[in-house]
């Protein structure tokens, strides 16, 4: 069952509402995506959590679609989620 929190395959171009759980993104793997997603874009969600109280998504599952989406300027497709 669905909550007011949970929504599926919303679509944004705004990138400032989004924050990234901790840890490193590694740079190499981040370009391998980014030039795939480039010659091959495939919309594919990204799980984040309900608004925080900065008023940011932290992402739980994606971060490294989302980076390589904001680089290239793509939209960024994203289920909100409870879970995580």
């Amino acid at each position: 069952m669905k909550t007011e929190n949970q929504n599926s395959n919303l679509i944004t171009h705004d990138y400032s509402i989004f924050m990234y759980m901790k840890g490193n993104i590694d740079i190499d793997n981040l370009k391998r995506i980014e030039g795939f997603m480039k010659d091959n874009f495939l919309p594919t969600s990204i799980k984040v959590k309900p608004k925080n109280d900065l008023g940011k998504h932290e992402i739980i599952d994606g971060q490294y679609r989302f980076e390589a989406s904001r680089n290239l300027g793509l939209p960024i497709y994203y289920d909100i989620t409870d879970e995580g």
